[in-house]
């Protein structure tokens, strides 16, 4: 069983009765590179809950985790789209790379 090297959470939404929390963590590996997951999980607080009582020994009312690829993946469809669709651009030819046939896909 792989073991945890490093753990970093963080509140990301706190609200009256439900928070939600990012978990980054690391597997090391001894024959290939380590691995960095990231755990999206919503919680609902118990009666009396304070915030130094953790919440991963209760049930998540959601959760998602994903690995090494779909997080890469996600940083990159983040940073190559998030500022051109907030502004309300929903195709665009990126200049780096201008004739690459995924850009026809584009609806």
């Amino acid at each position: 069983m792989a073991k945890i090297k490093d753990r970093l959470a963080k509140i990301i939404r706190d609200k009256p009765r439900v928070l939600t929390r990012a978990i980054f963590w690391k597997i090391p590996h001894n024959t290939s590179e380590d691995e960095v997951f990231l755990k999206l999980g919503r919680y609902n607080k118990p009666k009396g809950w304070l915030d130094s009582e953790t919440l991963e020994l209760d049930s998540p009312k959601s959760e998602l985790t994903l690995g090494s690829e779909e997080f890469s993946n996600l940083i990159d469809f983040i940073s190559t789209n998030y500022e051109p669709f907030k502004q309300g651009t929903k195709a665009f030819l990126p200049l780096d790379n201008p004739y690459d046939t995924s850009n026809a896909e584009q609806c």
